[in-house]
């Protein structure tokens, strides 16, 4: 349910994300990237720890020439490219659009000469694959991180360049988008994109042009013309420790003294204390197998704080009806991250201490990439993402599924809803509960590793 698909419309083919690069995050890439991007054997990629991976942003995001950059920095790039990249960038600008914006049907998207200075919708509400599905190992995982060859797709689709394209990652309106867009920029991050050459925009394109609706022009670029085969794995960076999976994560959630790890629960606080269900993968549940399915139970992995990802947002600063619905509220707002100074006083209020690792999950993998954005390329911290999520940990249950089925059996090391790992609220009516098949669930299972040697696989 978090895969993001860049362009659905064009097919399933084209499930979401993409990238980052380089011998430890720098820009001098050549001393260790080959320029021929079929040339897989001439060096191994780079493991980096996340520690070796996070950026700290200026104080200023108008200072930054990447990681969280304003709309008046986008805007220099965006009208002479050539003379105002940033210096270390020899590549295109190309900017990954989430919808059009809707003030004005006829101006839509951020400008472009298709040239140096390219703009490509993707979706941004409902973006995801709940079909998509890897197993780690234990069990399915809905909507995981894409594989390489789908990163590959993506990429060639848009004739990206990984070793050297500027990419600018913008949300084209507010509500729930953010989460998708988002998670188009953590599938990058995760699959080794240089982190000085991509960019999110901070606030909304509606909210930033609101004044300068003129700027926006009716098309995005065309889709390109397939002339050269990129692939991912030119970039030689091993970013697979940015993931956690399930094993481990019940490994941090047992352990009484969690030092070293701070760890967080994006959904929101009527999922994390149970008085809200979480929805899971399919809407086959019910008397009548028509809907919405919810994971076995309610409550949250024990040691986690409750940290909803709205917490992160400016969603208070409406002053126009950007969306036209007739009524200015939160849906207006900027949806622009607090600042620097602002993130890391929420951090420490919640309980952040130097040196820990930022750990985040939510329901699906959306809502915390806000938690890895603000942590990775604001804040500087090492960040680590359980992908799995609680779609994943709140199946792992002695419970039974809408079809009568037993999901797990008392007696199962594969289990996740005892006092050891989770604080239980209490469990959902075994009719709304999602078809434990799904899942595909290996009760002999020894690791949750597969996704990861998979993806390690690729690298070579």
């Amino acid at each position: 349910m978090k895969q993001n698909v860049i362009l659905s419309t064009l097919g399933a083919t084209m499930l979401a994300t993409m990238l980052l690069s380089g011998c430890g995050d720098d820009n001098n890439s050549s001393d260790c990237i080959s320029n021929n991007n079929n040339d897989s054997t001439t060096a191994v990629a780079v493991g980096l720890s996340p520690d070796k991976i996070s950026m700290k942003s200026e104080n200023s995001y108008d200072d930054n020439s990447h990681g969280v950059i304003t709309a008046s920095t986008l805007t220099k790039w965006l009208d002479n490219w050539k003379e105002n990249r940033p210096s270390s960038v020899e590549g295109r600008l190309v900017v990954l659009q989430a919808g059009a914006v809707s003030f004005d049907q006829n101006r839509t998207f951020l400008p472009h000469n298709d040239s140096d200075v390219l703009v490509y919708a993707i979706p941004g509400g409902g973006s995801c694959d709940p079909s998509y599905m890897r197993f780690d190992g234990i069990s399915n995982t809905p909507g995981a991180m894409v594989s390489g060859d789908k990163i590959d797709g993506n990429i060639n689709f848009f004739q990206i360049n990984p070793e050297k394209d500027f990419v600018v990652v913008a949300l084209a309106e507010g509500s729930t988008s953010i989460r998708e867009i988002t998670r188009t920029w953590w599938s990058m991050i995760y699959w080794g994109w240089d982190m000085k050459r991509i960019a999110f925009l901070n606030g909304s394109v509606a909210y930033n042009f609101a004044d300068n609706k003129d700027y926006l022009v009716a098309q995005s670029s065309p889709v390109p013309e397939k002339k050269h085969e990129y692939h991912m794995s030119s970039l030689k960076t091993d970013r697979t420790s940015l993931h956690i999976y399930i094993d481990e994560m019940k490994e941090i959630a047992k352990k009484e003294d969690k030092s070293g790890y701070f760890l967080i629960d994006a959904r929101g606080t009527a999922e994390y204390d149970g008085t809200k269900a979480s929805k899971s993968a399919s809407k086959t549940c019910g008397v009548n197998h028509d809907k919405q399915c919810l994971t076995a139970y309610r409550g949250h992995i024990k040691g986690a704080v409750d940290f909803p990802y709205t917490d992160i947002l400016v969603m208070d600063d409406a002053q126009t009806d950007i969306n036209g619905d007739g009524t200015v509220d939160k849906k207006d707002a900027s949806f622009k991250f607090k600042s620097y100074d602002e993130l890391t006083a929420l951090y420490a209020k919640k309980g952040y201490k130097d040196g820990d690792t930022v750990v985040a999950y939510c329901r699906t993998g959306r809502k915390a990439t806000l938690s890895a954005l603000t942590a990775t390329t604001v804040l500087g911290y090492p960040f680590r993402m359980y992908d799995g999520s609680w779609m994943q940990w709140g199946m792992m249950a002695n419970a039974k599924d809408t079809n009568g089925s037993d999901i797990l059996s008392e007696s199962s090391s594969v289990r996740t809803d005892t006092e050891e790992y989770s604080i239980i609220y209490s469990y959902n009516d075994p009719i709304d509960v999602n078809p434990a098949s799904i899942y595909n669930i290996d009760t002999n299972a020894t690791t949750s590793q597969k996704i990861k040697e998979e993806d390690k696989a690729y690298l070579k």
